[in-house]
């Protein structure tokens, strides 16, 4: 064998170690399995902060929430910061995590869907159930694309009840827009077991963050929860709706105010003709 095809040899052999040595996992970085459920528990950790605004008011309180989920896997920051570097790295090995993060999240979102009676319709959402009473039972996609060119202007979704529905329970529906240049339309309905029905309607100046809030009669057994959002694209336009999130708690007292804003079918909407209005950001 001449020198030549030594040398060659030599540099393949020289390229096949690094590559096996620079794929295995160096110590200090999450295997794949622990990785993917750090993930999911971080995930979560941002949606229950994009919802609960009030409770993590500064960065060093949101600090704090995320050295919680880190000390509930009994990982160090280094070594987290050591794993998103490694992972982010070696994009296949990144991947792979990401497909066991997405079926860790829709075993949990089955399972919640199972408790707030939900259908997730057959799609792989990250809808989170949080502490307590309190659960997501959005019960499609999270995401949609705004433009003359879908299929549809609107964002329906439907809730039957279950066992697990109570009297005076209070609803949140959660979203982010992006890109828009008009007002959105939310319609909300609620039909009770006695025949009756409730129904609010809003319309949404602006883009960015937005949270309609409305509870149920207390002393009225719901049926159905129906509600569309409506959006129409000017010619040209492309805009997003994000995040969307329909967040069931229990009744408290300081939630009247969401209980106000329901209106009986057939009475004429107490309050400005146009029904707009600017959420709190």
């Amino acid at each position: 064998m001449n020198s030549s095809r030594l040398r060659i040899l030599g540099v393949m052999f020289a390229a096949a170690f690094l590559v096996v040595s620079c794929s295995n996992r160096p110590d200090g970085v999450l295997d794949k399995e622990a990785m993917a459920r750090l993930l999911v528990d971080i995930h979560k950790g941002e949606s229950v902060v994009e919802v609960n605004p009030r409770m993590f008011p500064t960065d060093s309180a949101k600090r704090a929430f995320k050295q919680s989920i880190y000390a509930k896997h009994g990982v160090s920051s280094a070594d987290a910061d050591s794993s998103f570097a490694w992972y982010g790295y070696h994009m296949e090995k990144y991947m792979e995590v990401y497909e066991r993060v997405e079926e860790l999240l829709g075993d949990e979102l089955a399972r919640a869907n199972e408790i707030a009676g939900a259908s997730d319709g057959g799609m792989l959402e990250m809808n989170i159930a949080l502490d307590g009473d309190s659960v997501d039972v959005w019960p499609g996609i999270k995401y949609r694309r705004l433009s003359r060119t879908m299929p549809s202007d609107f964002i329906t979704f439907n809730l039957s009840t279950d066992r697990y529905w109570e009297h005076g329970d209070v609803y949140s529906l959660r979203f982010k827009t992006l890109d828009t240049r008009g007002d959105m339309q939310v319609d909300v309905s609620v039909n009770y077991s006695d025949g009756t029905h409730e129904y609010l309607s809003r319309r949404l100046i602006g883009e960015g963050w937005h949270d309609v809030k409305f509870a149920l009669d207390s002393a009225r057994s719901a049926t159905k929860i129906s509600g569309a959002m409506y959006y129409r694209p000017q010619p040209g336009e492309v805009a997003y709706v994000d995040s969307l999130s329909l967040i069931r708690t229990r009744w408290v007292p300081h939630q009247r105010p969401a209980r106000a804003i329901m209106q009986p079918l057939g009475r004429k909407k107490r309050g400005p003709a146009s029904g707009t209005f600017r959420d709190d950001r």
